[in-house]
C-alpha cells in the first residue's frame, strides 16, 4: 500500500498486516492503493482477508514517510501485486514506485480501475500488456469472480511467458489454449485459501469460478468463401443465442457483447473472464446453395481450458430452425442445464422456412442491428425495414419477419422519431407475429414497450414483459425495460435487480450501464450513478446517455462547471437531440441567458423539444411554462410521461395539482 504526501485518513479496518516480516514463501498478495480510496478498497480487503487470503498492506504510513526497505521486501516476496488504479494512486510517487519495482522483480500485477483514470507515462508503459479489471458497472459477484480469475491469469505469465492463443478463425484445431492460465487460477485459489484448502479441497475454487451454465456464443466463422453470406452467418449466431437464451437454467451473454471477439487472438479463459462466463461456444458455417453445414464446439474455460464437445450439423436451409434447436439442446445437455417441459416443448415445435423469405429476414435483421440512432437513424434502418417487408411479402405466414419489424419500430420509438408514427406500427406487427406464433419473445417485448411507453399502461406492460422473460429469461433489453416499468410502479428493489441483470447479460453494451447510472441518479445514489456512467463511457467514448447522467449528477451535486463541461460536450456532439441537458444545467447554475438561448432552439412542435423545454423552464422556476411544455409533450405521447411524478427534474412541480392531471391517463395500478 502506498500513501503519498497528499493522502490522509484511516486505512482499512482489517487486522494488522505482516509488514514487519514479509513471508518468504510468496503466500501473500501485496496491495497497492491510495488512502484517498480507502473507503472503496476497504470492502475488497476485508472480503479477501475474511476468505483467508494472506494480504500485505501498510496502513501505518504517515504523510511524508520515505519509501522503506520493508516495502521492497514485501513486494519481492509477494505472489502478486493488486494495484487499485485511480487518479489518486496514479498521482502517488509511492504507488508508481511500487508497481515499477514489482515489474522489475517480475511480480505479476493485477490492476483494478476504480473509475476513469489517465495513467502516467511510466505506468502506461508498465501496464500496457496487463489485462485490467474495470470495476464500475459490475455486480459485486462478477467483480470478485473477475478479480480471482485475473490474479490467476496474470500469475500464469510467470510460468509461461508465451501462452498459447485462441485458434484463429477458420481453424478447427482444438488446441489447449490457456491451460497454464487455468492451472494458475487453481493454484491461486489454493494460495488464497490456505486455511480452507486442507479441510475442504476445491470448494473455494468452485465458489469463485463462473459456472459452465453461463455461456457466450462467439461470432461464427464464415467458411463459405463469400462475403455476401456474412449476413446469413451472423443470423445463425443470433438465432443460436436466442435458442439458448430460452433456457432458464442458462445465463447467456447478448450477441452485441460478443461482437468484439471476432478475429480476436485472446485466449478462451481471457474472453470468458471478461464476459464473466464459464463456457464458450464457437462455430463455423458453410453454405452451398440450399445446403448448410454448421460445425459447433463447446469449450470449458475454467478451471482449465477444456474441449468438451464438437459436432457437425448438415441440413437443407428449410430445416435450419430445427438444426438450431438441436444445437441448443446438445449444448444444454453438455453443460448440465435441464430443460423444463415447456422449454422442451417450445424448442421441439420447429417449422420449415421458406429459404428466400428467411434470407430477406436475416438481411433485414442484419441492417437493423447495424443502424445507429445518432445523428439520424436513416439508411441502415430503412434498408432493414425494406428487407423485412420483402420477407413478409414472400411468406405472409412466417412470424419471424413480423416480429423483426415490431422490434425495429419499437427501437425507433425510443429515438426522436414521433412516437405516434412508430409505436402503433410496432404494436401492429407484434400482434401479427403473435397471432402466428405466441412463443416469439421479441414480439412480446415490442408489445410490452408499446404498452408502457405509448399507452402508458405500466400494469399491462409489466405482464407483457413477464411473458417475454418467461420465453427469453436472458434478454438484456427486456430486463432493462421491465426494470423501468417496475420503477414506475415504485417497486424499487425489483427495478434495481432487473437493471443490474440487464448489464450482466450485456456487459459490453454501454446503454445498460448508462441506464443503471440514470436509475441510481433518480434514487440519489450519486457515487453509484457516476461509476455506472463512467463504465458506459469506458465502453464507448462520449456515449450520449453516459454523458447525460454524469453531467446531471455533477449538476445535482453543485459542481456546475464540471456539469457544464460534460453537457457542453453532449450538446456539441448531438445538438439536435441532446442540447436540453445543457440548458437545464445552465439554468440550475444561474446562467439564465444561456438557458433561454437553448429554449429558443427547442421550438419544434414535437415530443422531444417540448420535453426539453419543460425541464429547462422548471429549472428556471417558471412553473406555468413548464406545465405548458409538459402538456405539449404529453399531447405528442412522450415516452417519459409515466415517470414525471418522481423525476428529479420536476421536483418543484410534484405537489402541484396540475401534475395529477398530467398523470391521470397513466395506469399505475391500484397499489403503485
Amino acid at each position: 500500500m502506498a500513501q503519498d504526501n497528499h493522502d490522509g485518513g484511516d486505512g482499512p479496518p482489517t487486522g494488522e498486516s505482516p509488514k514487519a516480516s514479509a513471508p518468504a514463501d510468496k503466500r501473500h498478495v501485496f496491495v497497492c492503493y491510495s488512502h484517498h480510496d480507502a473507503r472503496t478498497v476497504c470492502a475488497d480487503i476485508d472480503w479477501l482477508a475474511a476468505a483467508g487470503c494472506a494480504l500485505w498492506y501498510d496502513k501505518a504510513l504517515n504523510p511524508g514517510t520515505i519509501w522503506r526497505s520493508e516495502l521492497a521486501a514485501a513486494i519481492e516476496n509477494a505472489s502478486a501485486v493488486l494495484f487499485f488504479a485511480s487518479p489518486h494512486s496514479v498521482a502517488s510517487e509511492h504507488c508508481s514506485r511500487e508497481v515499477n519495482y514489482a515489474l522489475d522483480c517480475r511480480i505479476p500485477i493485477v490492476p483494478v480501475y476504480l473509475g476513469k483514470t489517465e495513467l502516467s507515462p511510466d505506468l502506461r508503459m508498465a501496464l500496457a500488456r496487463v489485462q485490467a479489471i474495470h470495476r464500475t458497472g459490475m455486480t459485486q459477484e462478477d467483480y470478485r469472480v473477475q478479480l480471482l480469475t485475473a490474479l490467476g491469469g496474470v500469475q500464469s505469465a510467470d510460468i509461461n511467458h508465451s501462452p498459447p492463443r485462441r485458434s484463429a478463425p477458420r481453424q478447427w484445431a482444438f488446441i489447449g489454449a490457456g491451460v497454464a492460465a487455468a492451472v494458475a487460477i487453481f493454484a491461486s485459489a489454493i494460495l488464497f485459501f490456505p486455511s480452507r484448502q486442507a479441510a475442504q479441497p476445491g470448494q473455494a475454487i468452485e465458489a469463485a469460478l463462473p459456472s459452465l451454465k453461463s455461456l457466450a456464443v462467439l461470432p461464427f466463422d464464415n467458411l463459405s468463401g463469400d462475403p455476401e453470406q456474412q449476413f446469413f452467418v451472423d443470423g445463425l449466431q443470433d438465432a443460436l443465442i436466442g435458442e439458448l437464451a430460452q433456457i432458464n437454467a442458462l445465463r447467456v451473454i447478448s450477441r452485441t457483447s460478443t461482437l468484439g471477439y471476432e478475429n480476436t487472438d485472446k485466449t478462451v479463459p481471457e474472453i470468458a473472464a471478461e464476459l464473466g462466463v464459464g463456457g464458450i461456444v464457437e462455430a463455423s458455417v458453410m453454405r452451398a446453395g440450399e445446403n448448410v453445414r454448421i460445425q459447433v464446439q463447446l469449450i470449458e474455460a475454467f478451471p482449465e481450458e477444456r474441449h468438451l464437445w464438437a459436432k457437425s450439423f448438415d441440413a437443407d436451409i428449410s430445416d435450419v430452425l430445427s438444426v438450431q434447436s438441436d444445437v441448443a439442446r446438445a449444448v444444454a445437455e453438455r453443460v448440465g442445464a435441464a430443460l423444463s417441459d415447456d422449454e422442451s416443448k417450445r424448442m421441439g415445435a420447429t417449422r420449415k422456412i421458406d429459404p428466400s423469405s428467411y434470407d430477406a429476414y436475416l438481411r433485414g435483421v442484419s441492417y437493423i442491428n447495424q443502424f445507429t440512432p445518432y445523428p439520424t437513424p436513416t439508411e441502415n434502418f430503412e434498408l432493414g425495414v425494406k428487407y423485412l417487408e420483402r420477407a413478409v411479402a414472400l411468406n405472409p405466414d412466417d412470424p419471424l419477419a413480423y416480429a423483426g419489424l415490431a422490434m425495429a419500430y419499437s427501437d425507433l420509438g425510443h429515438l426522436p422519431a414521433p412516437p405516434s408514427e412508430t409505436f402503433p406500427r410496432a404494436r401492429d406487427y407484434a400482434l401479427r407475429a403473435l397471432a402466428l406464433d405466441d412463443t416469439l419473445a421479441g414480439a412480446h417485448i415490442a408489445l410490452a414497450e408499446t404498452t408502457i411507453y405509448f399507452d402508458w399502461n405500466l400494469v399491462a406492460g409489466l405482464e407483457a414483459f413477464e411473458r417475454a422473460l418467461e420465453l427469453d429469461p436472458n434478454n438484456a433489453r427486456a430486463r432493462a425495460h421491465y426494470g423501468w416499468a417496475l420503477d414506475g410502479l415504485e417497486r424499487f428493489d425489483e427495478a434495481e435487480t432487473q437493471l443490474i441483470k440487464s448489464s450482466e447479460l450485456a456487459p459490453l453494451e454501454p446503454i445498460y450501464a448508462a441506464w443503471l447510472g440514470w436509475w441510481y441518479m433518480g434514487m440519489d445514489r450519486f457515487d453509484e450513478a457516476l461509476d455506472a456512467a463512467q463504465h458506459s463511457l469506458d465502453l464507448v467514448d462520449d456515449y450520449y446517455i453516459g454523458l447525460y447522467v454524469m453531467g446531471a449528477v455533477y449538476s445535482r451535486q453543485g459542481k456546475s462547471e464540471a456539469a457544464i463541461l460534460v453537457h457542453g460536450r453532449l450538446a456539441e456532439l448531438y445538438p439536435m437531440f441532446w442540447s436540453w441537458p445543457l440548458g437545464e444545467t445552465y439554468a440550475r447554475a444561474g446562467r439564465t441567458n444561456e438557458a433561454r438561448q437553448i429554449i429558443d432552439r427547442l421550438s419544434g412542435d414535437h415530443a422531444g423539444d417540448a420535453w426539453g423545454r419543460a425541464i429547462i423552464y422548471e429549472a428556471l422556476g417558471d412553473k406555468d411554462l413548464a406545465f405548458q411544455s409538459l402538456r405539449d409533450a404529453a399531447r405528442h405521447k412522450h415516452s417519459f410521461i409515466p415517470w414525471i411524478n418522481r423525476n428529479y427534474a420536476f421536483g418543484s412541480l410534484h405537489d402541484d395539482p396540475r401534475m395529477e392531471f398530467l398523470t391521470a391517463s397513466v395506469n399505475y395500478g391500484s397499489d403503485p
